[in-house]
């Protein structure tokens, strides 16, 4: 359909430089390619050097901005894979935000039933559940009648074909996390000459599964997150909802919601459906583990606001009031390519076995949930696309041995419809999707994308990072004075993006402004022989300052009230307390 014409990105929280951006015009239906069209949103960050190709991304969902996975992520994705020689390209596809985003209700409907409790107790509740039933079913028909189907996950390989035509590349290379991983497969077998290498992270491969299968895959691979979570909690005092049996403590916590929801400061009320959706939110990353449990302990004090921001983190729900629009394309998309779950033979059974293997995450299913497909109102009979993959190009797929959203089981199905050249790598960690989190899975992409084209060898293992401890000198540093506190390291770190396993970090929340405390800091840095590399650094709000001892070096870095405020990280949303400055000293490892 041309070619895509790049240049600044502009409107509204546009990316600036080195970020680029273009629109490519594609056929709303392959069937009518002359027909009308859909304006896809592509961004990219440009090579470095002179470009060796292109690698394009998806990030999952489906429905989940590629747009912004590469401005979000992409120069830490370009640097952890060593991908400087490639222009790495993101694209919202078709049907999710910039490029058409599929909108059946509006912001304010979606708000109205975002978080309706699916067990009511009054009429009331009962009133809003009925209303909920299927409002987004009929709003969607309404709105987009028959063309819905085109919103397929074949049509958006079609998509992904025309962005490499676009760029006047031969072939393209790939990463695909999630439902990436089902859109590269099917990329694959649909055109498996125009690839030049592809990199699957927490592979969902829905072909094949038996109707039992359907249902019980991913909510028992959440039941073990959260049992994994629990045993975690209950193992060590530092997790705030530490408890000798966790899990009968989250259970009572979830029914005092369920009878009187907790009102945030905001007015919005934090309801046992927020609960169950903060706790699908933290099962996806091992980091998000202590932040839930502090959410938890701050909501039996009457504080919802932890769980609502996990909660809405989950849905696409911004500080604003607006959302993305993933919770309206995902299931879009899933039954536009054929993923609805159809009825098992005995419904009674299969509840007792979901019961059996996910107590809690199936605990409001009922025989009324298998009545029909799960598609049967949106778009019944959309066929599944199989992969069946057997060019030369090498692809890499990546499985957590624990990933509660994509389990190993899908990895190693996925390896086998794929052919001879893919490689199974296993991950014996926590969460889901590894890239920029496991040092291993990183370097066994980096040497993929590399000119040798490295593979592993197949069921290669990665074990998780170590996490970095505190260096010999760290007991040097200014004690604690009496305009501080100490905050939990393991609920900072994941909130301002400071992973343990390559950095030692120390949180202070201090009394007063950021330049107050950049002052005492300097003082007592100095008393104790650090002294800042740059003589004319002021610990500006938001700026870091090195202090270097001989060969020691020590991070200092502030953010203001201003800056916690914006990034949620105050009293009551965060864990800093309100009229503080949060000051992060850091030994980052040579």
């Amino acid at each position: 359909m041309g070619e895509a014409k790049w240049g600044p990105c502009d409107g509204k929280d546009a990316p600036e430089e080195p970020f680029q951006c273009a629109t490519l015009d594609v056929p709303r239906d392959y069937a009518e390619p002359n027909g009308d069209t859909i304006s896809l949103a592509l961004v990219r960050l440009p090579a470095s050097g002179k470009r060796r190709g292109v690698v394009l991304t998806n990030p999952g969902g489906p429905g989940g901005s590629g747009f912004d996975f590469v401005v979000s992520a992409g120069e830490s994705l370009s640097q952890s894979l060593d991908l400087g020689d490639y222009d790495l390209i993101g694209f919202d596809p078709r049907g999710v935000d910039r490029s058409g985003g599929i909108r059946c209700l509006s912001d304010e409907v979606m708000e109205k039933y975002l978080y309706v409790d699916s067990t009511p107790d009054t009429p009331e509740e009962q009133l809003l559940y009925d209303e909920a039933e299927d409002i987004f079913e009929t709003e969607c028909k309404k709105t987009y009648g028959q063309t819905l189907g085109v919103y397929s996950t074949i049509n958006i390989a079609h998509d992904m074909d025309l962005i490499r035509r676009s760029m006047r590349q031969d072939t393209i290379h790939y990463i695909g996390i999630s439902y990436g991983t089902y859109l590269g497969g099917v990329y694959a077998t649909t055109y498996p000459d125009n690839i030049e290498s592809m990199f699957f992270d927490a592979p969902f491969d829905p072909q094949g599964d038996t109707v039992e299968q359907q249902y019980l895959t991913q909510i028992r691979g959440f039941e073990e997150a959260f049992n994994s979570w629990s045993l975690w909690c209950e193992s060590d005092t530092a997790c705030a909802f530490h408890s000798s049996d966790v899990g009968a403590r989250w259970d009572q916590l979830l029914e005092r919601l369920d009878a009187q929801s907790v009102i945030t400061e905001s007015g919005r009320a934090v309801n046992n459906a927020v609960m169950e959706e903060a706790t699908t939110q933290s099962m996806y990353a091992r980091s998000l583990w202590p932040i839930f449990a502090a959410a938890l302990a701050d909501a039996e004090k009457g504080i919802g606001e932890g769980l609502l921001r996990l909660a809405d983190s989950y849905n696409g729900r911004n500080e604003d009031g607006t959302f993305s629009s993933i919770n309206q394309s995902n299931p879009v998309i899933r039954c536009a390519s054929g993923f609805g779950k159809d009825p098992p033979e005995d419904a009674a059974a299969l509840i007792a076995e979901l019961q059996k293997v996910a107590p809690r995450f199936s605990k409001d299913v009922s025989e009324d949930d298998f009545d029909g497909n799960t598609c049967d109102d949106l778009l019944p009979d959309a066929p599944l696309y199989e992969i069946s993959y057997s060019g030369a190009a090498p692809i890499v797929v990546v499985g957590g041995v624990n990933d509660p959203a994509t389990p190993i089981r899908w990895a190693e199905e996925m390896v086998a419809n794929l052919g001879t050249n893919a490689r199974l790598v296993r991950f014996n960690g926590e969460g889901h999707s590894q890239l920029m989190v496991s040092d291993c899975v990183d370097r066994i992409a980096s040497d993929m994308f590399s000119v040798d084209q490295l593979l592993p060898d197949n069921n290669t293992t990665c074990e998780p990072d170590p996490l970095i401890d505190a260096p010999d000198f760290w007991s040097d540093l200014p004690a604690l004075g009496p305009d501080e506190t100490r905050l939990d390291p393991s609920i900072l770190g994941p909130l301002v993006g400071l992973d343990p396993t390559d950095s030692y970090a120390e949180y202070r929340a201090f009394r007063g402004t950021a330049q107050a405390a950049y002052a005492s800091y300097k003082m007592s840095m100095g008393v104790a022989g650090f002294r800042p590399t740059d003589s004319t650094a002021t610990g500006a709000t938001d700026s870091p300052v090195f202090f270097e001892r001989g060969a020691n070096e020590v991070v200092y870095f502030p953010l203001d009230e201003r800056s916690l405020r914006e990034s949620q990280l105050l009293q009551p949303s965060g864990p800093v307390p309100v009229g503080h400055t949060l000051v992060i000293l850091a030994y980052l490892p040579r």
